[in-house]
């Protein structure tokens, strides 16, 4: 209240579909069940088995989380009971505490994953230390293993955040 006018009244919001960085696509259902078939039964890559990346991808496009926020999750910021999973504010890109929801079949497959873990141990990442910030080329490798292109006709990528989309 020490202002009698707004100094920021003059500047003009930016169009942001001129700031297009990179067009993503979804993934269709049938690419979305053959990259995780194909996945699960792939080599390791980035440090992580098959069947761990396979299990990071369906995370992700269940959830739509971004790859850092996956990164920051331990085994102890998932509550089975309730079916979700929680990204602490420190790690969210809105900078608050996100609850999302599991799916009951997502939610028996990661506690059985996690059951040798201990609470405060890193949900993703296999051997790293973290899950690799080579998120797009991990996901890259695997879709080149199951036939679907990275880019399509209409010059959209599929890469990590694109999973996103596949979520909406």
């Amino acid at each position: 209240r020490r202002t009698c006018e707004n100094p920021v009244a003059h500047l003009k919001g930016q169009n942001a579909n001129a700031d297009i960085r990179r067009a993503r696509r979804s993934l269709e259902p049938d690419e979305m069940r053959r990259l995780l078939e194909t996945t699960a039964a792939g080599p390791e890559r980035f440090g992580m088995s098959g069947y761990e990346r396979s299990l990071l991808c369906r995370f992700a496009a269940e959830t739509g989380l971004r790859a850092n926020e996956i990164r920051k999750l331990k085994v102890q910021d998932f509550d089975f009971g309730n079916l979700t999973v929680t990204v602490k504010a420190a790690y969210s890109k809105h900078r608050r505490e996100d609850t999302q929801p599991l799916r009951q079949d997502t939610a028996v497959l990661l506690n059985e994953f996690f059951r040798e873990k201990l609470p405060g141990a890193k949900a993703f990442g296999g051997r790293y230390k973290q899950l690799t910030k080579r998120t797009s080329d991990l996901l890259k490798a695997d879709l080149a293993d199951a036939g679907i292109p990275y880019v399509d006709d209409a010059g959209r990528y599929a890469d990590f955040h694109s999973l996103r989309h596949t979520t909406g």
